[in-house]
């Protein structure tokens, strides 16, 4: 009995020293999805340890990181990103400089670690200063005063989510992207699915008024001349100019003030109010499990659905079924 006993001391102590050593199963993930006020990231290596260089030159900063819930494989993360436009050469590419302050999914070892420097290059859904990139040095930071601020090199303030005084206890990135400041009551003060840029993920809306703004190109986020609206009539793409070219127009079963488009797993809905039964949809491929799916409006006027599939590939044209009304000018 005596050796039973010490047997089972012995496999104690041993387990107890390999999770300490990091070589067996952990707790919880090694993530860190949350902050509180007065946290402030800085745009440089020292600042955010986290961070990659991927083989086309890409960097992935991150501040806040939400594992995927299977404990490896594509995550979310909030940080600084910077983009290479095109691979440099045939030998290891320079890391790109210009950064964007915003969500991305990354992909993640089992210790959430980012990884995959080839085929999982950052795919950045959300970004608060596309069109004023920041450099070296740059800093977000989440005020006492509960403003999540984007400050330049130099101190100058390039993007503010406006929330000043409006009660934010902290800020955290969920497991569906989105970015969210929240008050003591845990209720949302301000969200990135409010506020998108060029692309929507699974569960986000883009309400009346919102737009989907396309990159100028594929090297220039900043704003293009194509955009992607609901109106009362359906779910419109537009070449910005005067008056608005429509190109792409997918109709509605009746005329809805304030009608807005909901992007699930499987489908892109019109409606007119939550609860309401759609006016319009499309059918989409479903997201498996695991793996993680966005759809992005490009600079050509197609909306296109990006899975990750042992790397980024497009799987799908979301408006090839609309009506085509005029030639895009590119």
């Amino acid at each position: 009995m005596i050796m039973v006993h010490r047997a089972t001391i012995i496999a104690l102590v041993a387990l107890i020293c390999c999770l300490l050593a990091g070589g067996g199963a952990r707790a919880q993930p090694f993530d860190y999805p949350a902050a509180g006020l007065s946290t402030t990231w800085a745009n440089t290596e020292a600042a955010l340890p986290h961070h990659v260089v991927y083989t086309d030159g890409s960097v992935a900063r991150a501040a806040l990181l939400r594992l995927n819930p299977a404990g490896l494989g594509p995550s979310y993360a909030f940080g600084f990103f910077c983009t290479a436009s095109q691979p440099r050469g045939n030998g290891p590419a320079a890391p790109c400089t210009e950064f964007l302050l915003g969500v991305a999914v990354v992909y993640c070892n089992s210790g959430a670690g980012m990884t995959f420097v080839t085929a999982g290059v950052p795919q950045v859904v959300w970004s608060a200063n596309r069109g004023s990139p920041v450099r070296e040095g740059a800093a977000a930071e989440l005020t006492p005063e509960g403003d999540l601020v984007l400050r330049s090199s130099n101190g100058a303030v390039v993007w503010s989510a406006g929330t000043k005084g409006r009660s934010v206890a902290g800020a955290r990135i969920g497991s569906d992207g989105n970015l969210v400041l929240f008050d003591g009551r845990n209720a949302t003060v301000w969200q990135s699915f409010d506020h998108p840029t060029n692309a929507l993920l699974v569960g986000q809306s883009l309400k009346h008024g919102a737009r989907l703004t396309a990159n100028a190109s594929t090297a220039d986020w900043r704003d293009g001349r194509l955009y992607l609206a609901v109106d009362d009539d359906g779910l419109n793409a537009y070449v910005n100019a005067t008056p608005p070219q429509r190109y792409y127009h997918l109709g509605l079963s009746e005329t809805a003030p304030g009608a807005y488009a909901t992007y699930t797993n499987g489908s892109l809905t019109v409606s007119a109010r939550p609860g309401a039964p759609p006016l319009a949809a499309i059918q989409l491929p479903t997201v498996g499990a695991g793996t993680v799916q966005y759809m992005r409006l490009e600079h050509d006027g197609h909306l296109r659905i990006y899975e990750w599939r042992s790397g980024w590939a497009p799987v799908y044209d979301v408006l090839k079924f609309c009506d085509m009304y005029v030639q895009i000018p590119l």
